[in-house]
């Protein structure tokens, strides 16, 4: 059975249904995207179940899909080409549960046929981007997330909506060109030697082909010279969908517009894409360029640590303040990648996955302070802790869960990062010690927002900007624990047992880096 093509496309069948019933069944579209979910997290359960720690491809899918002629002795060859490793299967989980999360977060959404419809939409282009390994099938998956993404924005965002959606619109189309640029030159690149005869060439888009020097023709348009040029054009594509300073100033406005729903799948799951594009294609494909840029990318991941860090220390909008975390932990994430080291990698891969579980969480505490005052001012409040305790204590586990405190998910992502960027400096002068006593620094810098915030919010007396609000604020209801507990669950089980993470990917991790020691 094609269980990835199955759980891909399984939202598309949904959407057509949700065509066919009338606007006015809104609990039908509730129900037919909450199933679709359930059952996509059963069939990636049983994947998970399944899934063996080695360093090949699993659950493979691959069937001709076009054939197109690039002269008269070469074809370029496109594959229908899935699969899993060690690369995707943490995203896949973490994309699965978003996506449940995310639709239970919508159910009290207006105009219901249009989001949902659009939900399924987006379901399967961000869960078809993660198991692709056709290079511009993935392309095609994640670049028209934009699409449905925009629309989000626009029309169920905040006061500023349609601005925050141009922006990230055209913001993001950058990145998408220059990763378009790379593609067209690997296709004229790249031969499948299994398909290439005496006069004929086949040239392919695979991933796990480009991954192989040998497999590129000689004096191609990507020569040795071109290579590093290469690298860095799709590596800055990379990092503005990664939203990486100076590339990020699209996150922090589309996060504070968007609706929460559609901020926990952007932080949880894009951002995250973005840092898989990284590592399955500029660090897959060309070794050698990202050995020799190594230091400057753990520049631009310090640079965002510090001065991510110290907006989310200035800003008040709680939802703000969350953006620029994420931005932080994503230049944490690119230090763990620039390391090249087995700890610094698998922190990095780590890192994602909590990350994505921390910021949902975040950003279902922020919707239930914005749904009971339509604010979220961190200075508007003050001694929650008296009219909602029990928000409290869920709010307390998800800011010790961010500050990445022992005994949460965060805190082993970020001891790797730190581990395998003084094992870069000291063993393998690979990167600089400033980088990884900076990343230390930039943590402390994680941990004083994080402290004011909760110090200002919740603890003294109890104080509100709107003497009304002092009715609103109502403890969680029984939906609001529905979609928290479950993340703290996972943090604390992730916190305490990172094997059950760690060994998804230890094997595909070692190989990986392997290759890096190998690179001339």
């Amino acid at each position: 059975m094609p269980i990835l093509s199955v759980i891909v496309w399984l939202p598309l069948l949904s959407l057509s249904l949700v065509l066919f019933v009338p606007a006015g069944y809104t609990a039908a579209f509730r129900w037919i995207a909450l199933g679709t979910v359930l059952c996509q997290g059963l069939g990636i359960s049983w994947i998970t179940s399944c899934f063996q720690n080695t360093s090949t491809l699993q659950f493979v899918e691959r069937w001709s899909w076009m054939r197109l002629p690039l002269g008269p002795s070469s074809t370029l060859a496109l594959d229908y080409f899935l699969g899993v490793d060690g690369l995707n299967i943490g995203l896949l989980l973490l994309g699965s549960l978003t996506l449940i999360l995310g639709v239970i977060a919508s159910w009290e959404v207006q105009h219901a046929k249009a989001y949902f419809g659009l939900y399924l939409l987006l379901d399967t282009l961000l869960l078809g981007s993660l198991v692709a390994l056709d290079f511009l099938l993935f392309y095609i998956f994640f670049e028209a997330t934009l699409i449905p993404l925009y629309f989000f924005i626009g029309l169920w965002g905040g006061p500023r909506r349609a601005y925050a959606a141009t922006t990230f619109l055209l913001y993001t189309a950058v990145g998408t060109v220059l990763i378009l640029c790379v593609l067209i030159a690997l296709g004229l690149s790249v031969y499948d030697p299994a398909a290439t005869g005496a006069e004929t060439v086949t040239h392919s888009l695979s991933l796990p082909l480009m991954a192989h020097a040998n497999y590129f023709i000689p004096g191609s348009i990507l020569g040795q010279p071109l290579r590093g040029i290469t690298f860095i054009i799709l590596t800055l594509g990379w990092l503005i969908k990664l939203a990486i300073v100076p590339f990020h100033t699209w996150l922090p406005l589309a996060h504070v517009q968007a609706p929460t729903p559609l901020s926990m799948i952007l932080s949880s799951v894009l951002l995250k894409i973005g840092g898989y594009g990284l590592l399955r294609t500029s660090y897959s494909i060309f070794p050698e360029s990202a050995l020799s840029c190594s230091v400057w990318i753990g520049v631009l991941g310090l640079v965002s640590m510090v001065y991510a860090g110290l907006n989310a220390l200035a800003v008040q909008d709680l939802k703000g303040k969350v953006a620029y975390a994420s931005i932080a932990h994503m230049g944490l994430f690119l230090i763990g990648l620039a390391s090249i080291t087995h700890e610094g990698v698998s922190g990095a891969l780590y890192q994602m996955v909590s990350h994505g579980l921390t910021t949902t969480l975040l950003f279902l505490i922020v919707d239930v302070i914005e749904r009971r005052t339509k604010d979220r001012d961190v200075e508007n409040y003050s001694g929650l802790a008296r009219p909602m305790p029990r928000y409290t204590v869920v709010a307390m586990m998800g800011f010790l869960a961010a500050m990445g405190l022992p005994g949460f998910a965060g805190f082993i992502a970020e001891w790797l990062i730190l581990l395998g960027a003084f094992q870069a400096a000291y063993g393998m002068d690979c990167l600089p010690v400033w980088i990884g006593l900076g990343a230390a620094g930039g943590l402390f810098l994680n941990t004083t927002y994080w402290i004011w915030t909760i110090q200002r919010m919740f603890w003294g007396a109890f104080t509100v900007k709107f003497t009304t609000w002092r009715t609103a604020l109502r403890d969680l209801s029984p939906r609001e624990y529905v979609l928290v507990v479950p993340l703290i669950v996972l943090l604390v089980v992730l916190g305490l047992f990172p094997r059950l993470m760690l060994g998804l990917f230890e094997e595909t991790v070692r190989v990986w880096v392997e290759r890096f020691s190998m690179t001339p």
